[in-house]
């Protein structure tokens, strides 16, 4: 399977959910304020993607070369973590169907239905309670500071 093949099956997966083919390898769900984004990153080792999901910050430009501005947090049980490796994989010998049929159960299982976090206040909120790495545009703007190593509301 090519590279366009794949993205072709993941946009018509991710279509479902409300995700639309952003960027060259990201798909993003519009939301009030903030948006969540899917990111299938190419490994430098093979043919080989690596599947992340984050938050973009809509009035918030990204730099050059992001996309996004923040991770977000899925929680992948390690079987279904390995299929996603597996499916990802396109050097491996799966037929073309087969990799469809199972990247279609797999987001079904993953990819959250909605965006729960669509307000830059709910996005500050989950930030402050997960302690994600955050950038300094992210900090400053959404007025986050760390105090003791630790992130906190820099409420001025």
């Amino acid at each position: 399977m090519e590279k366009k093949q794949l993205y072709s099956i993941v946009t018509t997966i991710l279509a479902i959910y409300g995700f639309k083919h952003w960027k060259q390898s990201v798909w993003m769900r519009l939301g009030t304020e903030v948006s969540d984004c899917i990111y299938l990153q190419r490994s430098i080792y093979g043919h080989f993607y690596y599947f992340h999901y984050g938050y973009i910050i809509n009035k918030l430009p990204l730099p050059s070369g992001v996309f996004w501005h923040t991770f977000g947090k899925i929680d992948i049980p390690s079987s279904i973590y390995k299929k996603i490796r597996i499916n990802l994989d396109l050097e491996n010998n799966l037929s073309d169907e087969e990799r469809e049929r199972e990247l279609k159960h797999i987001f079904q299982d993953i990819v959250p239905k909605e965006n729960s976090i669509d307000t830059e206040k709910k996005l500050k909120e989950f930030l402050l309670s997960e302690q994600l790495l955050l950038s300094k545009d992210v900090m400053n703007y959404l007025k986050i500071k760390i105090i003791n190593g630790k992130y906190e509301d820099a409420k001025e």
